[in-house]
């Protein structure tokens, strides 16, 4: 590869800027459209981001499955909202670090016991919809898994790669948000019109997380009276409700949110 992600570390040196946006960027949980009001309803029951006794979609378990991604792993966005032709009804914004279990049993190699990251969307690779993975399926010695692998990092190290990458690519965290990759990245130019899930942080957790991690949860003004009407059957949601912060335009509201975080956007 023109660009194997896990050899940034010996040529690229993260300006202050980088270095400080990689710290502070939160890790984003979106619960979608599709999913409906029931499924966020289940995750506040439950009191955690993954875990078995939460259902997962049939493509998200394909995927996990393909790639080697633990069962039931919970999935969040470094700084993005998952695009959704309507508003989601709730995106979690996640600040502090997740726990990762020791890495022991697999030699130090992806996938990662704990949970890992990887700087695209393992979903997009498992479903051939990620336009980096149509140069790199052309090569006979590369298969999915392998491509996965040579991506990945560990959850201790992603922020660290994270600086990198948007040093390598982008220059400056704007252009993260702002921008297409400035050079192409495995040997793929990318377009104006290309989805931003080709070139964004997926970071996934093997271990469920719990709420008391989240800084802020965003829910649209119609799914805060659906929660306020099941308060009775889950008291354990009354301490969560100063999280909420009520939007008109949830996926714009929580974008932004990430890039003052971030870097004061």
């Amino acid at each position: 590869m023109s660009h194997t992600f896990t050899n940034l570390a010996s040529k690229v040196f993260p300006s202050d800027a980088n270095k400080i946006c990689a710290e502070k960027i939160p890790l984003m949980h979106t619960v979608r459209s599709a999913d409906g009001i029931n499924r966020l309803i289940d995750i506040f029951k439950s009191g955690r981001l993954g875990g078995v006794d939460i259902c997962q979609r049939v493509s998200t378990n394909s995927a996990q499955q393909e790639l080697g991604i633990p069962a039931n792993s919970a999935y969040f966005y470094a700084g993005r909202v998952f695009p959704d032709d309507f508003d989601p009804p709730a995106c979690f914004l996640i600040t502090g670090e997740l726990e990762s279990e020791a890495d022991s049993g697999i030699g130090g190699k992806p996938p990662f016991v704990g949970g890992g990251a990887v700087p695209f969307d393992s979903g997009g690779l498992a479903t051939d919809k990620l336009r980096l993975w149509e140069f790199q399926k052309t090569l006979a010695q590369t298969d999915k898994l392998n491509y996965f692998k040579d991506h990945s990092v560990t959850l201790e190290k992603w922020r660290e790669y994270f600086s990198l990458f948007v040093e390598e690519f982008f220059s400056n965290p704007e252009g993260y948000w702002g921008s297409n990759p400035a050079k192409a990245i495995d040997n793929v130019t990318f377009e104006p019109e290309d989805d931003w899930r080709n070139w964004s942080f997926e970071i996934h957790s093997s271990a469920p997380v719990g709420f008391e991690n989240a800084e802020v949860v965003f829910v649209g003004e119609n799914v805060l009276n659906t929660l306020q009407d099941e308060l009775v059957n889950m008291p354990q949601l009354a301490s969560l409700m100063g999280k909420f912060q009520v939007c008109t335009f949830l996926q714009v509201d929580a974008l932004n949110e990430a890039k003052r975080l971030s870097c004061n956007l």
